[in-house]
């Protein structure tokens, strides 16, 4: 029995992921409703593991017909791929392994904060960490349910950085440094000083007319090489240029990385 392609949901990549399940069902001559199955509580299939072992809870994505590999949030080959949890170890590459695709996951070795997002990390290992270095992207894969469970509902992938390099003869601006976006909240403002300055010059970040409302000036020491993070958990209404204010120019020396992370509100 060959089942119909499901109907369009406008999501592109849901669609994708259920057209995926009906291809299996038809390949394994199953019957039934696979649109109906993939829009269920939950959706698990066995897939072959490619490129060696695989553990259990480890987030991966079809790379072939029935081929699964782990997931990296450092690799942009990942970015448009559907993420799922292994329920089952494989030993070797070639090993049938059991995925959960959407639905409820849970592992008593978890220790989750419930009602915060599920990430995964450049091991595809699931985290409610982001990483002090920002990967090539970031997935929320679902939300914590309870200490040991989570329910597993991705999200498109999300390239949610602004960067800017600081150098010594940088100007005391306000220099642009981007826009903060409306539909998200800024998480983290990471400051990584590489090359200490040798006359030490403030540093504040902020919309204009206030221009150290995210980043004070006693928030990061620039004369000392190390990693600065700040958390202001803030979001606009509307999208919002920021800028950097830096003053006590004569710096001869001097480098440093500033990254903005934000994630959906």
């Amino acid at each position: 029995m060959t089942l119909p392609l499901p109907p369009k949901t406008g999501d592109t990549e849901l669609d994708f992921f259920l057209n995926q399940i009906s291809s299996f069902l038809n390949a394994a001559d199953l019957g039934g409703n696979a649109a109906a199955a993939a829009r269920g509580n939950s959706v698990t299939t066995e897939e072959t593991t490619g490129g060696g072992a695989i553990p259990a809870f480890k987030v991966v994505a079809l790379t072939a017909f029935n081929t699964v590999s782990v997931m990296s949030s450092n690799s942009l080959l990942d970015t448009h791929r559907i993420p799922g949890i292994t329920l089952s170890a494989a030993a070797a590459a070639g090993t049938r392994v059991s995925i959960r695709w959407r639905g409820e996951v849970s592992n008593p070795a978890w220790t989750w904060t419930p009602g915060l997002p599920i990430y995964f990390n450049s091991s595809g290992d699931v985290t409610q960490t982001l990483p002090a270095t920002p990967p090539a992207f970031y997935r929320i894969l679902g939300i914590a349910l309870t200490a040991t469970k989570i329910n597993l509902q991705p999200q498109s992938a999300l390239s949610n950085t602004l960067e800017s390099e600081l150098l010594f003869n940088t100007g005391p601006g306000p220099i642009a440094l981007g826009t903060a976006p409306a539909d998200k909240i800024l998480r983290a403002i990471i400051v990584v000083v590489r090359t200490a300055f040798d006359v030490t010059p403030t540093l504040t970040i902020g919309p204009s007319g206030t221009p150290s409302e995210l980043m004070e000036a006693s928030d990061v020491d620039l004369a000392a090489v190390g990693t600065y993070e700040i958390s202001p958990g803030r979001a606009y209404a509307v999208d919002t240029p920021l800028f950097i204010t830096r003053s006590a120019m004569g710096s001869t020396v001097g480098r440093a990385l500033l990254v903005l992370e934000f994630e959906p509100l």
